[in-house]
């Protein structure tokens, strides 16, 4: 999209996912991005990339739009449960896409990235929401779409025209992952030490 005063979205997102790619980094988080320059990669690229990656997440950053210029806010996106309608749309979808064998994990990692944004930047919470977009639903791993705020938006793009507050955007989706990862190995290693030792039935008894 572009903001009312023609700010880029692409020229603003790609900032960002650098800042927090650098952070990530920082933290000894490997980090791919599936663009790193002006080019277009199409979204079933991006989804192919990362699956072919093997990614532990997946996080699409983005700037949002809309016609009322009163709108503003950050909102996260994670995949709409199989059988379920999305957040702003009827329409319910019984297929289960890849995206949806990572449902409880995607909500986790949408929680505390949200968490983390609005923790950094002060900004109005637009919640984390449900949609089948195609990043969300063909990537292989928990994933997240994360929209910065309003370019259509007047102070939102000023805000986001200064690189002080582009650094705190890519502070809060940082530390969102980080929290996310944190938690994961976590979880990871409390249901390894729960697993019981497997038993074997022979004629003889156990």
């Amino acid at each position: 999209t572009t903001g009312r005063r023609e700010t880029q979205e692409k020229k603003v997102v790609m900032d960002i996912a650098k800042r927090v790619a650098r952070k990530l980094q920082d933290s000894q988080v490997a980090v791919r991005m599936t663009r790193s320059t002006d080019a277009y990669i199409s979204l079933s690229e991006r989804c192919r990339m990362a699956n072919g990656w093997g990614a532990d997440v997946f996080v699409s950053i983005h700037c949002n739009g809309t016609g009322d210029p009163a709108t503003s806010g950050i909102e996260s996106y994670v995949i709409a449960s199989k059988g379920c309608a999305g957040t702003n749309v009827r329409r319910s979808d019984p297929k289960a896409y890849s995206g949806n064998g990572h449902d409880p994990a995607n909500m986790l990692l949408g929680y505390y990235v949200q968490k983390g944004l609005l923790s950094c930047t002060g900004g109005q919470d637009r919640g984390v929401k449900r949609a089948r977009f195609e990043v969300l639903r063909d990537t292989d791993c928990p994933a997240v779409l994360v929209e910065c705020g309003f370019l259509s938006n007047i102070r939102e793009e000023s805000r986001l025209n200064d690189p002080r507050y582009r650094d705190a955007v890519a502070n809060g989706i940082a530390r969102g992952i980080l929290t996310y990862l944190s938690r994961a190995r976590i979880a990871k290693a409390d249901l390894d030490r729960t697993k019981l030792p497997a038993t074997v039935r022979t004629r003889g008894g156990l």
